[in-house]
């Protein structure tokens, strides 16, 4: 019998069912089960931005800030012939991130396996 029996079930291999598979399983002990519909790495249609403060977050977890070496500077939102140009104040350490979505799920994906996620 491959039953497996879980204490929770997360549905959605995004970052947050990842960082949420880590840490109950790290931190809580809990057995937990990780389940993706698309087969990892996948494409994902996201510009990738996240703020410093979540980027300080992720980094509670294992070693992420390598994955937001991508500094985002500023900003064009274009709406119909308006054009606004936003430029992000900081220093280098301040700004927001980038990163390549697929490489970054799977990542957190790893990072949750390797806690004992299945």
């Amino acid at each position: 019998n491959d039953c497996f029996v879980a204490d929770i079930i997360i549905v959605g291999a995004g970052p947050a069912g990842s960082v949420a598979a880590k840490k109950l399983r790290s931190d809580y002990e809990f057995t937990v089960s990780l389940y993706e519909k698309e087969r990892l790495p996948r494409h994902n249609y996201c510009a990738g931005y996240t703020p410093h403060k979540a980027i300080k977050a992720l980094d509670s977890i294992g070693t992420i800030a390598e994955n937001f070496e991508l500094k985002i500077r500023g900003c064009r939102i274009q709406g119909g012939d308006e054009i606004l140009d936003l430029e992000f104040e900081g220093s280098e350490d301040d700004l927001p991130g980038n990163a390549y979505r697929e490489e970054f799920d799977y990542f957190l994906t790893q990072l949750a396996a390797v806690s004992g996620t299945r």
